[in-house]
């Protein structure tokens, strides 16, 4: 009796790896109630192309409830997303399956159960991404990324307002640098919000900024913050005191990139930094605030752990001094990208190659409040339930392994050839006539895969593999 009593009280701790044979990774993870999870990233196992966005359900034990593929036959990736008041969901990424061209900003509307409601696609020809989603009021939700379609030549930050349908109510670009990438929000009291990222011009080092807008969408300052080296603000949040914290990585402390953590007050005065690695390298890409002041990051470092690179939770005070850190993974690389906050714990979400069922898969940790779980053990859950595919054709390519140059079957009608790389970025695209069987590519020896679709929208795949004598 004392027994059962005493495990019924224990918090609910565990580590999974979620996915099947092919590269998926887990950008984002949070909460909707406390029995049910949503994680979202990309995935290379399931889908209707080369990469798809990966939506699964968990519940508090870590079991998968359901999981959704979303996107063409192209590259769609999720970077953030939201849960809204009615269970379903927001999410941000990109698409190269769809819009305007090269690959567009991609906003995603779902219900509770995880199927799409509708889709937006922003941008121009060139290439425009969009990597962090924020509920501002009721109907509106404030979209950041980079856009090289608008604005500076070497990218230009890029904050969108739409409304609850996905419609956009504005879009501008950050023009405060000849190269900028935004990379997060966060709201202000004024009903304004700041923007943080990376700027970089020819004549001086990369840094990480903070920009205010006024409630109009007005800049009312910009600061740029860091050393004599690449410099990156990936998160940013509100504080309880009226400033701001923001998290990324560095590399003007050492010879290795590190964690940076940045503390400044509501006018954009720096307050102080922090930066941890020093002897390897440590990256930080999302944090929050806790209840006592101090703050939990989320990230990877190659300093401590199993092997390689490891997940890592790291705890610092309201000043930024480092109390503790906790690491997850194996042998192989692994590494968080996403964290939410529990009422007895947090959840960590990110990428293993250490554990799981094939190459890179979604790595989820939900710890105690002390950031550890009871078990050091990952289990593994193969192809999470039951999943709506649309699955391409396999393409039939001879050579494979092949130097480059490979034969296919006769194309009846003229079509696209794209391929991607293991990232699942596309290195090459061109079109082929009708009657073509032969294709070359000028590309480095590694895995790829080629995607053929034909002017009539059926598509074909296959992975290639080159390799140089």
């Amino acid at each position: 009796m004392v027994v059962l009593a005493a495990y019924s009280n224990a918090q609910v701790t565990w580590r999974y790896a979620y996915g099947a044979f092919d590269n998926d990774r887990a950008s984002v993870v949070r909460v909707v109630n406390e029995d049910l999870y949503f994680v979202a990233g990309s995935t290379g196992s399931f889908g209707a192309g080369a990469s798809d966005i990966y939506l699964v359900a968990l519940n508090a034990l870590g079991v998968p409830q359901w999981s959704r593929t979303i996107g063409g036959i192209g590259v769609e990736t999720a970077q953030d997303l939201i849960i809204l008041a009615d269970g379903g969901s927001m999410i941000v990424g990109s698409t190269s399956s769809q819009g305007a061209g090269g690959y567009d900003g991609y906003l995603v509307r779902t219900d509770a159960n995880g199927d799409m409601l509708w889709e937006r696609t922003f941008g121009g020809t060139d290439w425009d991404l969009l990597n962090d989603i924020k509920q501002v009021s009721e109907d509106r939700f404030l979209l950041t990324g980079q856009t090289y379609s608008n604005g500076q030549t070497a990218g230009s930050g890029w904050i969108m307002l739409v409304d609850a349908t996905g419609e956009a109510v504005w879009s501008q670009a950050v023009l405060c640098g000849p190269g900028t990438n935004g990379y997060a929000t966060a709201s202000t009291d004024d009903g304004g919000f700041v923007c943080t990222g990376s700027i970089s011009d020819p004549n001086e080092p990369s840094d990480a900024f903070v920009a205010k807008y006024d409630a109009a969408a007005s800049l009312e300052w910009m600061y740029r913050y860091g050393g004599d080296s690449l410099d990156i603000g990936r998160d940013i949040v509100a504080t309880m005191d009226g400033g701001y914290s923001i998290m990324g990585s560095t590399r003007s402390y050492s010879n290795w990139v590190e964690a940076y953590h940045l503390k400044i007050d509501g006018q954009g005065v720096e307050q102080w930094y922090r930066h941890w690695g020093q002897i390897n390298d440590q990256e930080a890409y999302e944090h929050i605030e806790t209840a006592q002041g101090g703050f939990a990051s989320i990230g990877y470092t190659r300093t401590t752990g199993g092997g390689g690179k490891d997940m890592f939770l790291l705890f610092s005070g309201s000043d930024g001094a480092y109390d503790f850190g906790t690491t997850f993974g194996g042998t192989e690389n692994d590494a968080g990208f996403g964290i939410a906050l529990l009422t007895d714990g947090f959840l960590c979400a990110g990428t293993t190659l250490s554990f799981g069922s094939g190459a890179n898969d979604f790595f989820v940790v939900r710890t105690g409040a002390n950031g550890l779980t009871q078990l050091q053990s990952v289990t593994t859950s193969f192809d999470p339930l039951g999943m709506n595919e649309i699955v391409p054709d396999r393409l039939p390519i001879h050579p494979n392994p092949s130097t480059g140059s490979f034969f296919i079957p006769a194309q009846t009608v003229a079509g696209r050839v794209e391929v991607f790389d293991q990232a699942g970025r596309s290195v090459h695209g061109a079109w082929f006539p009708a009657g073509s069987t032969s294709l070359r590519l000028d590309l480095p020896d590694g895995a790829y895969v080629v995607q053929l679709t034909s002017s009539d929208g059926r598509g074909s795949r296959s992975r290639l593999m080159i390799l140089h004598p």
